[in-house]
């Protein structure tokens, strides 16, 4: 947690108790896409609210319009299953869901990527050695630990047990630093699924709806999913994720349906509902093109890597040492960044001002040649 108490927030700055403003790049790790106290999508959230905030086991039309809003974004052959509140949520159905279509109950994941802090997700990636291990789930060696054709010969070996019903996988990783995988390692992944009759799960929670560029990342790298599971941007933080289906998969068991209090919920649809309208009269391609091709000048070194894709960029020091100096040097001068052992993450809304974007863009160049230099023998 950065030691701050925050009391309100507009567009791309955080405001403090004392009155000081922050640039917010952490935009609550990438959700807030379209600004803090964004009054268009508020706008939706207070007239629903005004209407009805939440009616379980009932349908309405606000819902109706949601999922109609949604599949305007989302490829032909995926539908929305359904919304729920929380990313981890979302995972958590995904992994019903293809257990029981495949009625297999192992699950594979990949260490580094980032699918929830459940016992059942957390055990997907093996983060937590510290919770109860479920024995059907494995854990594979990801980026940049292991190469991809190491990554590929133990996803074959696990495969090969017949008992896999589903792989989970990150198009670009999130928490572990923004590592993706070559376009033919996906689609070598996407073969060896296919050729077991193991599920792709892919979890665009992160990298979707324009994050990265594109609505989704998947279809740049070659990945042709059973599942995608959206979450963060889509509603601009409001809490709301879900569960998008290819046909064929269509669950709903007779003695329970893969719901709870708030699935659907109505201000949930409203806020996506505020979000989608207000990505496109923005003109969210435009804008997340211009912010990435402004953090793609920041200077780097061979020391240094830069991993960006659209809005979401890692800086890769290669020690926390470096990586706390430029994290450090940017909080000092107003600017909030994300600091994970020796990267830092910088992940604007795509509606930052043309005037922060650029003083940013001076202060990690700053920030970078003080690291380079204080890391010179």
């Amino acid at each position: 947690m950065l030691p701050l108490r925050v009391t309100s927030g507009r567009n791309d700055l955080l405001f403090t108790a004392d009155g000081e403003a922050f640039i917010d790049l952490i935009s609550s790790t990438g959700a807030v896409f379209l600004g803090h106290a964004n009054q268009a999508i508020n706008s939706y959230v207070v007239e629903q609210l005004d209407r009805i905030s939440c009616s379980w086991a009932s349908v309405m039309d606000v819902q109706d319009r949601c999922k109609a809003a949604v599949a305007r974004h989302i490829d032909e052959d995926l539908s929305l299953y359904s919304l729920y509140s929380s990313g981890m949520e979302a995972v958590e159905t995904a992994l019903r869901i293809a257990c029981h279509e495949t009625t297999r109950s192992g699950i594979v994941g990949f260490r580094h990527n980032h699918h929830g802090k459940s016992v059942a997700t957390q055990n997907i990636t093996g983060v937590d050695r510290d919770l109860p291990l479920i024995d059907s789930f494995r854990q594979l060696p990801f980026l940049p630990d292991v190469s991809e054709d190491q990554i590929l010969g133990e996803l074959e070996a696990a495969l090969a047990s017949g008992e896999i019903a589903a792989v989970f996988v990150e198009p670009m990783q999130g928490r572990g630093g923004g590592y993706a995988a070559s376009v033919d390692f996906y689609r070598e992944l996407q073969r060896v699924c296919q050729s077991s009759g193991t599920l792709v799960v892919c979890d665009e929670i992160f990298t979707g709806f324009h994050r990265t560029g594109p609505c989704f990342l998947h279809p740049a790298l070659g990945i042709e999913p059973d599942i995608v599971l959206i979450g963060k941007a889509v509603s601009n933080g409001f809490p709301a994720s879900g569960v998008l289906l290819r046909p064929g998969l269509n669950y709903h068991p007779k003695d329970f349906r893969l719901s709870s209090t708030f699935s659907d919920n109505p201000l949930a649809c409203a806020a996506v509902l505020g979000t989608l309208a207000e990505m496109e009269r923005i003109g969210i391609d435009a804008r997340v093109d211009h912010i990435e091709q402004a953090l793609a000048t920041l200077a780097v070194g061979p020391s240094l890597q830069l991993r960006l894709r659209g809005a979401a960029c890692f800086i890769e020091l290669g020690t926390e040492s470096g990586a706390a100096l430029v994290h450090d040097y940017l909080f000092e001068h107003k600017v909030l960044a994300l600091r994970r052992g020796t990267t830092i993450g910088l992940w604007p809304p795509a509606t930052i001002t043309d005037e922060h974007l650029a003083q940013v863009v001076g202060l990690t160049g700053e920030a970078l040649a003080a690291a380079l230099e204080r890391a010179a023998p």
